[in-house]
C-alpha cells in the first residue's frame, strides 16, 4: 500500500526560481537527488557515479537536496575528482515546502542508489515533477521505476562507470528524457494521494462489511456474551474433531462469562 503523494502541489514547482537561487544557467542539464544523506542510502556509490557523469558532461550540474552525516564524505569525493566537478555540485541542505518542489522542478534527471528502500516516495515525487529516474534495482524502487519506460532501473551490482554511462545517455538525449518524463508523470498520477486514499478506504469498507456479516450470526447478544458464545463454538468444534480422531467424546465445561 504505497504512501500517496500530492501531485498537484509538486506540479506547482517553479524550475526557474530554483535555477536562479542556485545560479544554474537555464540551458544546462541538472542531475538531482533528494533524501537523507546517510550511509544506508549508498551515497559513496552515488557520488562516484555522479562524478564520472559530470566529467563526461562538462556543462551538467548536480543538485543534492538533504542533510546527514554522509554529506562531508560526498563533498570530499567530489573534490578529489577535481575542482571542475566539485564546483558544479550544489548541496542545498534540508528543504521543505516551495523550496523543495522548486528544486524538484529544476531537475532534468533524478538519480537514486539506495538498495534498502521500503517505498520509493522521493522517486514518485520526482516523477510528479515530470522528471525521469535512474536508479538501482531494489524493493521499493522497482515498484516505481520501469526500465526504459520512465527512466532506467539498473541491476543492483551495476558498476559506477556503467551507472554513469546510463546517466550520460539520458543527459545527452533530450528527446529520450522527454519521453521518459511523460511516462514518469503518468506513473506519479497513479500514486496520487487521492487514488491511494480511495484504495485504502476500499480496504476498510471490505473489512467492515466482512465484520458486519460475521456479527449478524449473533445479533442479539451483548459483546461479552458474544465473545463467550464464540469461544463455546470453537470449543465445541475442537471437541468434535477430537472425538472423531480418538473415537471418544470429550467432556467440555463452559465457564460462565465474567466482567
Amino acid at each position: 500500500m504505497p504512501t500517496g503523494i500530492d501531485c498537484a502541489a509538486i506540479a506547482a514547482g517553479r524550475a526557474n526560481r530554483a535555477r536562479i537561487r542556485y545560479r544554474f544557467p537555464r540551458h544546462v542539464v541538472v542531475i538531482g537527488h533528494v533524501g537523507r544523506l546517510a550511509e544506508e542510502k549508498n551515497l559513496p556509490y552515488l557520488a562516484a557515479s555522479l562524478s564520472l557523469a559530470l566529467e563526461q558532461n562538462p556543462t551538467a550540474r548536480a543538485l543534492i537536496v538533504g542533510e546527514g552525516p554522509a554529506r562531508a564524505e560526498m563533498a570530499d569525493l567530489f573534490a578529489s575528482v577535481g575542482a571542475s566537478v566539485a564546483a558544479r555540485v550544489v548541496f542545498t541542505g534540508s528543504l521543505s515546502g516551495a523550496a523543495l518542489i522548486d528544486a524538484y522542478a529544476a531537475m532534468d534527471v533524478f538519480i537514486f542508489a539506495s538498495t534498502t528502500e521500503t517505498q520509493g516516495l522521493v522517486l514518485a515525487e520526482a516523477m510528479a515533477a515530470h522528471t525521469p529516474v535512474i536508479a538501482l534495482d531494489a524493493s521499493g524502487v522497482r515498484e516505481v521505476v520501469r526500465d526504459g519506460v520512465n527512466g532506467r532501473l539498473l541491476a543492483a551490482d551495476t558498476a559506477p562507470a556503467d551507472f554513469a554511462r546510463a546517466l550520460s545517455v539520458a543527459l545527452q538525449q533530450k528527446s529520450l528524457r522527454a519521453k521518459w518524463a511523460d511516462d514518469a508523470l503518468a506513473t506519479a498520477a497513479s500514486l496520487d494521494r487521492g487514488k491511494t486514499s480511495a484504495i485504502l478506504l476500499a480496504h476498510y469498507d471490505e473489512i467492515i462489511a466482512t465484520h458486519r456479516d460475521s456479527a449478524r450470526l449473533l445479533p442479539s447478544l451483548p459483546i461479552v456474551d458474544r465473545l463467550a458464545a464464540e469461544g463455546h463454538i470453537i470449543a465445541d468444534k475442537t471437541g468434535a474433531l477430537f472425538g472423531a480422531l480418538t473415537g471418544s467424546v470429550p467432556h467440555v465445561v463452559h465457564a460462565a462469562p465474567s466482567c
